[in-house]
């Protein structure tokens, strides 16, 4: 089940976390839900995007980014927002959806048509 938790010292929502949710649990349920989305095209962008960041997110970027991808917004609205094609709402625009707006524009020409493989490292297995 599902909790909304507070930031610290304030009343606004930092996002959804479980109730009995580690750090590499988080990040675990991240990877999988940016790789498993309802279109293929933000299926794409967002585990190449979480591939790349995810490891360097401190906890306000992962809880940002978490509220994004599991917010009432559809998937076509994130792939619109991260794409530039759509401003997004005052809630999502933050230090997140300007990283993954400079992900998605690929300023490096980097072949981005697959899912990137899975492993150790991402996970931080120990």
């Amino acid at each position: 089940m599902y909790i909304t938790r507070l930031c610290r010292n304030t009343s606004k929502q930092c996002g959804r976390m479980f109730s009995t949710e580690s750090l590499s649990q988080l990040r675990s349920r991240l990877i999988y839900q940016s790789r498993k989305r309802g279109t293929l095209e933000n299926g794409l962008i967002l585990s190449t995007f979480v591939n790349r960041f995810l490891n360097s997110f401190t906890n306000k970027q992962l809880s940002l980014y978490d509220q994004l991808i599991n917010s009432e917004a559809d998937d076509w609205s994130i792939y619109y927002w991260a794409t530039g094609k759509d401003n997004p709402p005052r809630k999502f625009d933050n230090e997140i959806m300007c990283l993954l707006k400079e992900h998605t524009n690929n300023r490096l020409r980097e072949v981005r048509n697959s899912q990137p493989e899975l492993n150790k490292e991402l996970f931080q297995i120990v």
